[in-house]
């Protein structure tokens, strides 16, 4: 489900940058972000669920989960990727490069990073059963990037949502 048009267009994009940059010789840096939050509240259409996990935790109501399974994500802070686009740009790197945080993280993970935000002590997440399960959707961790760079992504999730609960 998370290789449909969104991605072929993507990637049609990649191939289009290439090839103009090639017959221009012109140099190319092409950075493929996870999942990209921040405390704006324009992060949400592209990330809801943190986003609606944020407002639960805020208003101290429980988090409720989709299907039976605890799906993997890996999300990277817009302040990060802004980092690693300055660093990429100040070295003039070039080439094609995975750009995630180190670690994936569980629902489970993100939802009780917002409790602890919000202090929202004693809620809990909630699985229903009756849903469909939510898909894992991860790409296999590459530091080629962050070895050249020489710098790595720093916000971890509960870092992350303490800054969203202080942006609200």
């Amino acid at each position: 489900p998370y290789f449909g048009p969104y991605a072929m267009s993507k990637q049609h994009a990649e191939e289009l940058a290439r090839w103009y940059c090639a017959t221009r010789s012109l140099p190319l840096t092409v950075l493929r972000p996870s999942q990209i939050y921040g405390n704006d509240e324009e992060f949400r259409r592209h990330q809801p669920l943190i986003y609606v996990m944020a407002d639960c935790a805020e208003a101290a109501q429980d988090i409720t989960i989709y299907g039976t399974r605890d799906a993997l994500r890996n999300y990277i802070h817009a302040d990060d990727l802004c980092a690693i686009i300055a660093r990429v740009v100040q070295r003039r790197l070039e080439g094609t490069y995975a750009c995630l945080y180190p670690k994936d993280v569980r629902y489970t993970e993100v939802a009780n990073a917002a409790f602890r935000a919000f202090g929202a002590a004693g809620k809990v997440v909630r699985f229903r059963d009756d849903q469909p399960d939510i898909p894992d959707n991860v790409f296999a961790q590459d530091d080629t990037l962050y070895r050249e760079l020489e710098w790595f992504p720093r916000i971890t999730m509960d870092e992350g949502m303490e800054q969203l609960a202080e942006f609200r």
